[in-house]
């Protein structure tokens, strides 16, 4: 068995050796560290096999916390009482997502906002989470999807999408947040009054995917109006694994563009979020097959009349602290 012994020396030297038991090459990685003279860190691994060097970049990126991939100490930043309602809101999102087939980020978000103003903090935990979870349902669920209809709606959404994309890294912190309360308030008067989105026409179905697609790019939370042309196109079996490689196909888009323009991914606490994620997950499979077969109206007006308080909450705390 290998036997590995991890140094480390000053950030002048900025020099980390992992050796390997057996024959041995060397491999130099540049960080980008403006705290050597040189403007970069080099990290240096003797290694004997492909895996050990993966794990031996991945224990100096954990341990080292080079810049590029610090995670922001959420145990100083919220408090007890913040973690514990960040905790509970995951839950809630894993619930959603594999309960209905959407609204993961458009029935979380907004609590998290009330938790932290700062979207950008989860919406790369969101995705994350997302791509994982979706991913797992997939796996044995592949044969409900309608591969033609999400051929058809990329098509259309992929270019509101960047659009979106670019507006997320654009606009001001202040429009963002009061864009997510505004639209899901919009989608809690639908939901509480019994009105379902709905097109019946090839235009509307345009408008709509455009303006999901778009929504999607800002803030994750254009779900609803991307599932309400879906709908008329599938059946109800095929409608959540269908949505499901389209928010998976979405989701990368937007997590590449967060390593594009350098956005802290929240790795390190998405998987601490991911046992209490899988809670609600596992809650929301069983609870599918009952609303798929069932009338949930109640359930999507108790939904509606719970989006309607959290965003009025919203928009008056961060009204009252931005006006």
């Amino acid at each position: 068995m290998s036997v590995f012994s991890y140094v480390t020396t000053n950030h002048e030297a900025a020099k980390h050796h992992v050796k390997v038991g057996g024959c041995a090459c060397g491999i130099k990685l540049s960080t980008g560290n403006p705290s050597t003279s040189s403007g970069n860190a080099l990290y240096d691994y003797t290694f004997a096999e492909p895996v050990e060097v993966l794990l031996a970049h991945i224990l100096s990126l954990i341990e080292l916390h080079p810049p590029h991939f610090y995670m922001m100490d959420f145990l100083n930043i919220f408090t007890t009482g913040q973690l514990v309602a960040i905790t509970l809101i995951f839950i809630w999102t894993g619930f959603v997502r594999s309960g209905i087939g959407f609204g993961g980020a458009a029935l979380g978000l907004p609590l998290l906002l009330l938790v932290d103003d700062q979207p950008l903090v989860f919406l790369p935990i969101i995705g994350t989470h997302l791509l994982f979870f979706t991913t797992i349902t997939l796996v044995s669920r592949s044969h409900n999807i309608n591969w033609p209809i999400v051929g058809k709606v990329m098509a259309v959404i992929v270019l509101p999408k960047i659009a979106g994309l670019i507006g997320l890294f654009s606009f001001p912190n202040y429009w963002l947040v009061m864009a997510v309360f505004s639209i899901t308030l919009f989608y809690g008067v639908t939901w509480l009054i019994n009105y379902t989105i709905k097109s019946q026409s090839k235009t509307v179905d345009t408008v709509l995917l455009m303006l999901g697609g778009y929504v999607s790019g800002t803030s994750l939370i254009g779900a609803p109006l991307i599932a309400a042309v879906v709908a008329r196109h599938v059946t109800r079996i095929q409608l959540r694994e269908t949505l499901f490689v389209l928010w998976i196909i979405l989701v990368i888009l937007k997590m590449s563009a967060f390593v594009a323009y350098d956005v802290d991914l929240q790795w390190k606490f998405s998987l601490v979020l991911l046992p209490f994620v899988a809670i609600g997950h596992v809650i929301g499979l069983k609870a599918h097959d009952y609303l798929v077969t069932s009338d949930s109206t109640l359930f999507h007006r108790f939904l509606g009349l719970s989006l309607i308080i959290v965003s009025l909450a919203g928009l008056v705390k961060y009204l009252s602290e931005n006006v």
